[in-house]
């Protein structure tokens, strides 16, 4: 968000509202006199609310969501499901042994831009994986028609908020039809991965089915490598508690 919004937002807050210190509210200042707040204490109090959303949530491209066993495609009906197609997610996930998947959809219209990536972190063991032991990214469009990537990318990409740094292993763009699309990301050995999808920046943005995720949700996920297991294994903290379809109660 540009600061010269922050700062027109903050404006209208101080000029409709009243203020409250210590408990006590204070009657906010005649219209004429707000305008005389300096600029450089507007710009302040925008930083302040810039570094306060930082704290808890990655800025940047992508709007970050984490996945769980619950997201997979047999159950692609009751996955993440975001509105606006256009715009940045990124989905974080893991997957604990071949054919194990996570699932998200995305709603677009004609005409708009079909967007999506797979990365895996800049660590071990996936910088170490071959072709087979690497996650691939499967697409499926509104007419049912399935598309698997191959992995031909290894750029490099560093998230400056995060530290975190990762490998682009595989991307596609397309204009899109009408519906919805379902992006599927299919384990080879356990891994940890990024599944993208939009290109459009937006702080905030609807999702169906998930919530978004924090500074620390990323930074955990990043942090603790994967291992073999099954869906409600204590070694993969973003299992939780399953039934038995592997999806949590």
């Amino acid at each position: 968000m540009h600061v010269n919004v922050l700062i027109g937002l903050l404006g209208g807050l101080i000029a409709s509202a009243s203020l409250t210190l210590a408990g006590a509210t204070l009657p906010c200042l005649p219209p004429r006199a707000h305008r005389r707040w300096p600029r450089r204490t507007l710009l302040l109090v925008a930083a302040t609310v810039c570094a306060v959303l930082a704290a808890s949530y990655p800025a940047g491209a992508h709007i970050p969501v984490m996945l769980t066993p619950c997201d997979n495609a047999d159950a692609l009906a009751a996955s993440p499901m975001v509105l606006s197609g256009t715009t940045s997610f990124a989905f974080y996930g893991r997957t604990g042994h071949t054919g194990e998947t996570r699932a998200v959809r995305i709603q677009l219209v004609a005409g708009q831009q079909f967007h999506a990536e797979l990365l895996i972190p800049d660590l071990a063991p996936e910088t170490g994986l071959d072709a087979t032991g690497q996650p691939r990214l499967a697409i499926d469009d509104p007419s049912g028609q399935a598309r698997l990537l191959d992995n031909t990318q290894r750029s490099y990409f560093f998230e400056p908020l995060t530290q975190t740094s990762y490998l682009v292993l595989a991307e596609t763009t397309s204009v899109a039809a009408t519906g919805t699309y379902a992006v599927i990301v299919i384990g080879g050995a356990p891994t940890r991965f990024v599944a993208v999808t939009g290109q459009d920046e937006q702080f905030a943005a609807a999702v169906v089915n998930a919530s978004r995720a924090s500074t620390g949700d990323v930074l955990r996920w990043y942090t603790t490598p994967p291992a073999p297991d099954g869906p409600g294994d204590p070694a993969n903290p973003d299992a939780g508690p399953t039934t038995g379809n592997g999806c949590r109660q």
